[in-house]
């Protein structure tokens, strides 16, 4: 089994009422593994050598403004990609997020 990883973090304050953060990361993972199948005729099961691996990462930007001592807006974005690759078939996803508050 592999495993790798990465990130990174970046903050900045902008004047005395803005702040900005951006954070992302990377990941992979390949391991090899035996899967038993069954089957109905002879011989009853089958090992099955099989190859998976599992990538990915996300990005996160985030714009903090203060207004007055009571009063901030936040806004945030993030997207996220995932794919796994296993014997029985492939996987991607795609995630996006806006939030204001």
């Amino acid at each position: 089994r592999q495993f790798y990883h990465g990130g990174f973090r970046a903050d900045w304050e902008v004047g005395n009422s803005d702040n900005l953060t951006l954070h992302g990361d990377i990941y992979r993972v390949d391991f090899e593994d035996s899967i038993t199948l069954s089957n109905v005729i002879p011989p009853l099961t089958t090992i099955v050598d099989s190859s998976s691996d599992y990538r990915g990462g996300s990005i996160v930007g985030k714009w903090d403004h203060t207004f007055t001592n009571t009063a901030k807006s936040i806004l945030q974005l993030y997207y996220s990609y995932t794919e796994r690759n296993i014997l029985f078939g492939r996987e991607k996803r795609n995630i996006f997020d806006l939030d204001y508050q």
